[in-house]
């Protein structure tokens, strides 16, 4: 995927020339699109996954294993631990008095995982900073400013 043979190249763009010459420069643009479309593809479907994991109805298990098939840690540096799922779930628990559950989501990063309203990164709610297992941190919001709460374990959320 990240270097694909000129053989598939070849096959991948045999439609689109259509009985033209296939030249070192033409070999070189099928090249970056084929390793772009594998990227989306991939990245379309650890979305997929995440969508599945995320949803309302699931049940726990299955959402950290749909997370854990969905992201390959020599992939990407980012690792959706089941802490984080849970304190997202406590948060959801916290907030479906005042907000309907399907509108907060979670989109983890490296340094964070990010609590949002509407799947917007400019609503957050909180930020859930367990990536440091021996301080946990949650991060409440005031205006643009974030505050950081220490937490001794998840409950205390």
């Amino acid at each position: 995927m990240a270097s694909p043979s000129e053989e598939f190249v070849r096959l991948v763009s045999a439609e689109f020339l259509a009985g033209k010459r296939f030249t070192p420069a033409i070999k070189d643009q099928f090249t970056q699109i084929t390793k772009r479309a594998f990227k989306q593809l991939i990245g379309d479907r650890i979305n997929e996954r995440l969508k599945v994991a995320m949803s309302p109805d699931g049940s726990l298990e299955t959402k950290e294993q749909a997370i854990n098939e969905a992201i390959e840690p020599d992939a990407l540096q980012i690792i959706t631990s089941p802490e984080e799922i849970e304190g997202f779930h406590i948060i959801r628990a916290v907030l479906r008095d005042v907000i309907t559950s399907r509108r907060i989501t979670m989109r983890d990063a490296q340094s964070y995982c990010a609590i949002l309203l509407d799947d917007n990164n400019r609503k957050p709610i909180c930020r859930l900073r367990f990536n440091n297992t021996s301080r946990l941190a949650l991060g409440l919001f005031n205006g643009k400013d974030e505050e950081k709460v220490q937490l001794t374990e998840i409950d205390d959320i």
